[in-house]
């Protein structure tokens, strides 16, 4: 694409050079944004109100309408919330730094989220693809890298300001190109989810029905499965494998023993630990939004109390024996609390259909076999969504930054 006829300096190290007709402005005196506020969060008569109430997590797509929780009345006057109107450019600003979207009717934010307010002055679409690029670059960072912002830092942020018109030929090119793009990356993203159901559907079948289509059936009694080769037995998990939460560890204990990787949670950093000898596992998901995962380890390391630990009793294809646990949904089985939360005891008291060792192994043999070509797509696949990903960021990098000139385009 091409550049404009002339460029000026701009004074500021991260936009360079911009085309000589572009101002250079404070966003204070251009844009006026407002932030929300969150009620105690300690006090149920301000939630479950009329009242929409979005947070960050609501920030799906371009356009928001709905808030997965709703405020009264009381509770929008006691954390002085104003309103966000309808047409408003919502802005994450904590937390999860960028991201932006349309408010699709009157409602109020949390104090996340800067809402910028419709100006007849400026294309308020133009600044929804130069926002997250100009404001990031306003940002400090922490001792981490990671970038924060405040309400002082964005009022004070440095924009690069083309006239309106061009500011809506911007938007027209930039809307047609991210159409594109994104129907791309929604196509690819519909194929690999495709392919990941068909490989469940090859694991699921393989660990519970075996790879012989001509196997003679029996019934298992297990109400998930149903039937199951004949040769099989069904077992209770316990005989099969040995189940071991984290337990307490001492800080001179893991001195003594040594430095490992941690699964399970933050693991020295706050909750409990195990050691485990050399070998191969399966982790199971314990607790909060992990609960029911199912991991592979091998080797040493050390498991917070939020995973469970599987130990073979007998010869078991390691395999085999994850992709059974991940069939069989364990995440049902968990105890009602302030969150999930799986029992040792009753995990090792379900039944288990299973093969002998060998038949585990030629079902492992199998699976590897059956997707390895489904991962080689899935692979391919991801790799072109991360380039187009990339190609969006940077065509909307250069096209508010005025790096290329797509007024003809």
């Amino acid at each position: 694409m091409k550049k404009y006829p002339m460029y000026k300096q701009s004074g500021y190290s991260w936009f360079s050079d911009v085309p000589s007709d572009w101002e250079i402005k404070d966003l204070k005196h251009e844009l006026k944004f407002q932030t929300g506020g969150t009620p105690s969060t300690k006090e149920s008569r301000y939630y479950d109100g009329d009242n929409t109430w979005i947070t960050i997590s609501d920030m799906v797509g371009k356009v928001v309408s709905h808030g997965s929780q709703r405020i009264t009345k009381e509770g929008v006057e006691v954390a002085n919330i104003p309103l966000t109107p309808k047409g408003s450019l919502l802005y994450s600003f904590k937390l999860s730094v960028g991201q932006v979207a349309f408010a699709d009717e009157d409602f109020y934010t949390n104090e996340a989220i800067a809402s910028f307010l419709p100006s007849t002055k400026y294309d308020i679409n133009y600044w929804y693809y130069a926002l997250p690029f100009t404001l990031i670059h306003n940002a400090n960072e922490n001792i981490y890298g990671a970038k924060l912002l405040n309400q002082e830092l964005i009022k004070n942020a440095v924009m690069i300001v083309p006239s309106k018109e061009e500011q809506q030929s911007i938007v027209r090119f930039l809307d047609y190109k991210t159409g594109q793009i994104d129907s791309f990356i929604a196509n690819r993203q519909k194929q690999i989810e495709l392919l990941k159901e068909q490989k469940a559907g090859i694991i699921n079948k393989a660990v519970t029905k075996g790879i012989n289509p001509d196997a003679k059936m029996k019934p298992s009694g297990i109400e998930w499965i149903g039937e199951i080769p004949k040769n099989w037995e069904v077992v209770k998990l316990k005989y099969v494998a040995k189940l071991q939460s984290g337990e307490a560890i001492t800080a001179d204990d893991i001195k003594e023993i040594g430095d490992y990787p941690v699964y399970g949670g933050n693991g020295l950093r706050g909750y409990t630990t195990n050691y485990t000898n050399d070998g191969n596992f399966v982790l199971i998901g314990r607790q909060g939004a992990l609960c029911g995962n199912i991991n592979y380890a091998t080797g040493k390391f050390w498991s917070s109390e939020h995973a469970v630990i599987t130990y073979s009793r007998r010869p078991t294809n390691i395999l085999w024996f994850g992709e059974l646990l991940r069939n069989m949904n364990l995440n049902q089985y968990s105890q009602a609390a302030a969150q999930p939360g799986l029992s040792v005891d009753r995990i090792k008291n379900l039944l288990i259909p299973c093969p002998n060792y060998q038949k585990q192994n030629e079902i492992d043999l199998y699976i590897k076999t059956e997707t390895s070509t489904i991962d080689t797509l899935i692979s391919k696949y991801q790799n072109q969504i991360d380039l187009m990903q990339e190609y969006r960021t940077s065509l909307i990098s250069q096209a508010v930054t005025g790096k290329i000139d797509v007024r003809e385009e």
